[in-house]
C-alpha cells in the first residue's frame, strides 16, 4: 500500500504549478478516490487509515499538501460510472481505484489521466494492461490474481479440513457480473479440488445472515469469502457470523481477522500514488503493476 501510495504521489507532484507573479506556492495537487464502497461517516475503515499513513509517509496530507476528492457509490454500481466521469470533467491529477469494476469506469472515462489500482484483477488478461512490468497506457497499480489465490485457498481448506465435501461461496452477483478472470468460475475451481461450491450471493450488509443460515442448512463444511467491497464493508460482522456457525472460513485478506491493523496493500498503493506521471513525471506506462 506504501508503494501505491508512492505511485499516487508521483503522478500529483508532475503537475504544472499555476504561476503566480509574485510566485507564491505551486496549487495543491488534487487526487479523485473512486469505490464501489460506502463513503464511511464515521472513523475511517483501516484500509483507508493505511492508505492515508502511506501518502502521509512521503508527505502529504489530505487538505495540507493534497486534495482528496471522494467517490464513493454507495453499493450502487450505475455511479460508479458517473463517478469517474465526474472527477475528469473536474481534472484531477490521478485518481485512485478500488476494485476492477472501477477501474473499468475510469479508464472508460479518461486515456490520459493517470490511475492507480488498489486492488484489481489480473490486469493482464483483463485487458488493463499490456504486462504487469510495463502496464502500458494510464494505468499501473497493484493487481490481485484471484483464480489462483482462490484455487490455493481451497486447496489448503481441503488440506487442514479432509472431510469437507461443500464449500459456501459469498460473493456480490453486482460484481460477478463483469468480465474479469477476478469473477472466475468458483464451481469449476472448487471442483478441481474435489469440492462442491454453493454460490451465496449477497448484495448488502442485510443479506448477510439469511445467507450463513442457507449454507448450515445446505450442510456447508466450510465458507469462502471473495474479495467484494460489501464483505470488506462489513469485516466485523462477516466474521462474527462466521465464528456463530462454528465453521471454518477462508478471507480475503488477514486483516479479516486482525481488527484495525494496517492492510499492507493498502499502505502500498498510498506509496504508488506519487510514482504516477504527473506527480513526479514518472509516466504510468513505465510504473509496475505489482
Amino acid at each position: 500500500m506504501r508503494r501505491l501510495a508512492a505511485a499516487v504521489l508521483a503522478v500529483v507532484l508532475a503537475s504544472p504549478a499555476v504561476p503566480h507573479a509574485q510566485g507564491p506556492p505551486s496549487r495543491v495537487p488534487r487526487m479523485g478516490v473512486l469505490s464501489i464502497g460506502t463513503d464511511p461517516a464515521g472513523p475511517l475503515p483501516p484500509q483507508w487509515v493505511a492508505f492515508f499513513e502511506g501518502l502521509r509517509a512521503l508527505g502529504y496530507v489530505d487538505a495540507e499538501t493534497i486534495r482528496v476528492e471522494r467517490g464513493f457509490a454507495g453499493g450502487r454500481a450505475e455511479r460508479v460510472t458517473e463517478l469517474a466521469k465526474a472527477m475528469v470533467t473536474s481534472k484531477v491529477d490521478v485518481i485512485v481505484v478500488t476494485g476492477t469494476r472501477e477501474v473499468a469506469a475510469a479508464r472508460q472515462a479518461t486515456r490520459t489521466i493517470p490511475i492507480v489500482t488498489v486492488v484489481a484483477s489480473d490486469p493482464v488478461e483483463s485487458g488493463i494492461a499490456s504486462s504487469l512490468s510495463r502496464p502500458g497506457g494510464n494505468i499501473t497499480g497493484l493487481s490481485f490474481l484471484s483464480p489462483e489465490v482462490r484455487g490455493k485457498q481451497l486447496e489448503l481448506l481441503k488440506e487442514v479440513f479432509p472431510k469437507i465435501t461443500r464449500i459456501a461461496v459469498l460473493l456480490d452477483p453486482t460484481m460477478s457480473s463483469t468480465s474479469s478472470p477476478d469473477l472466475g468460475n468458483d464451481t469449476e475451481i472448487a471442483r478441481q479440488v474435489g469440492l462442491q461450491a454453493q454460490i451465496l450471493e449477497v448484495r448488502s450488509a442485510e443479506e448477510l445472515e439469511g445467507a450463513f443460515r442457507i449454507a448450515i442448512e445446505r450442510r456447508a463444511g466450510a465458507f469462502l469469502v471473495r474479495a467484494h467491497p460489501v464483505f470488506r464493508d462489513n469485516q466485523k460482522r462477516l466474521v462474527d457470523l462466521a465464528a456463530k456457525s462454528g465453521l471454518p472460513a477462508m478471507y480475503p485478506w488477514k486483516e479479516f481477522v486482525e481488527s484495525w491493523r494496517p492492510y499492507d496493500i493498502w499502505a502500498e498503493s498510498g506509496r504508488l500514488v506519487p510514482a504516477c506521471r504527473h506527480l513526479r513525471g514518472q509516466d504510468p506506462q513505465r510504473t509496475e503493476a505489482r
